[in-house]
């Protein structure tokens, strides 16, 4: 079928005779304004339903974030103790390390060893406080 100049005039003012009477017509405005509101309605009820869902991603997310935060923050500070504690216990060392050695070869072992001992062996004046502690290699 071929439209010619005439049937798309007369398309056009059939159209325009519907539109006229329809838009003069309140039932049809009212039902136009109905469908339209209930249309938006649906279409905000949906974005509403996707933000909910994804808040409550988002809030479990940050609940899971917070408890994971808070179980490394503990073990940072065991971890922290630990460190202390080492380095206390290596403050000790160094201390030991830093204090006078005294390397003595070729003295017998004896039960009684103490600075009387050392005194007679080496003949030098020890007293016991002169000496923390006694290592025999």
């Amino acid at each position: 079928m071929v439209l010619t100049r005439e049937t798309c005039e007369e398309i056009k003012i059939f159209v325009s005779h519907i539109l006229t009477n329809s838009l003069n017509d309140p039932t049809f405005i009212t039902k136009i304004a109905d469908q339209v509101a209930e249309a938006t309605a649906k279409t905000v009820s949906k974005k509403l339903e996707t933000m909910e869902r994804n808040l409550s991603l988002m809030e479990k997310g940050i609940a899971d974030f917070k408890t994971r935060t808070e179980a490394e923050t503990s073990e940072m500070q065991n971890q922290i103790k630990v460190l202390h504690q080492m380095e206390s216990g290596c403050d000790d060392i160094d201390q030991r390390l830093r204090k006078n050695n005294l390397r003595i070869f070729n003295l017998a072992e004896d039960e009684k060893e103490n600075t009387t001992f050392l005194n007679s062996s080496l003949s030098i004046d020890l007293q016991d406080n002169d000496i923390e502690i006694y290592f025999r290699v």
